[in-house]
């Protein structure tokens, strides 16, 4: 475990609860990636080692709560701070179902939390596809340099169906 690393304690102490107004200054604090921010060197101008990474926590920090019924964000809360979080939704059409961004908090990595946090998001998905009697797929993206996250939907039981695509995301679909 890495110094400033959570005790196991807190871990086990993770509460999961849909995300409410009342979450969205915990939200905009989120952080998912190191470093945090882009950053600027004269020779290659701003980057970010893991630019996946820190779109994510973009989009998530700036979610309007609480989200529409067509949507719903999962977080995984230890004391007053966010730990993971699960965005899932509705496709544009209405017609797919779609994990949206799985994160965990920076300082929680290596503790499995991203899957504990995808869990949650697809136990989400397939009571909606079961309350509706849908019959429609799980779709996911992730990028290709992403392997963290790409093994993670593997081992979930997605498959690769398109990609890398301009942006680099790689298609993957789960329950066909």
């Amino acid at each position: 475990m890495s110094a400033g690393a959570p005790s196991a304690d807190r871990v086990d102490a993770l509460e999961f609860v849909p995300a409410t107004r009342d979450h969205k200054n915990a939200l905009s604090r989120f952080i998912c990636t190191d470093p945090p921010r882009m950053r600027y060197a004269p020779h290659r101008g701003r980057y970010h080692h893991a630019p996946w990474e820190l779109d994510v926590q973009s989009a998530l920090r700036v979610l309007s709560l609480p989200t529409p019924p067509d949507e719903a964000v999962v977080l995984g809360m230890i004391d007053d701070e966010v730990a993971t979080v699960s965005y899932v939704s509705f496709d544009a059409e209405g017609e797919q179902l779609l994990v949206r961004a799985v994160a965990r908090a920076w300082k929680f990595r290596g503790h499995g939390l991203g899957r504990v946090a995808l869990d949650v998001g697809l136990t989400v998905l397939r009571d909606t596809r079961r309350a509706h009697a849908l019959d429609c797929g799980i779709w996911a993206r992730a990028h290709k340099q992403n392997l963290a996250s790409l093994t993670m939907l593997a081992d979930a039981g997605f498959e690769e169906i398109l990609g890398p695509d301009e942006r680099g995301l790689i298609s993957l679909v789960l329950d066909r």
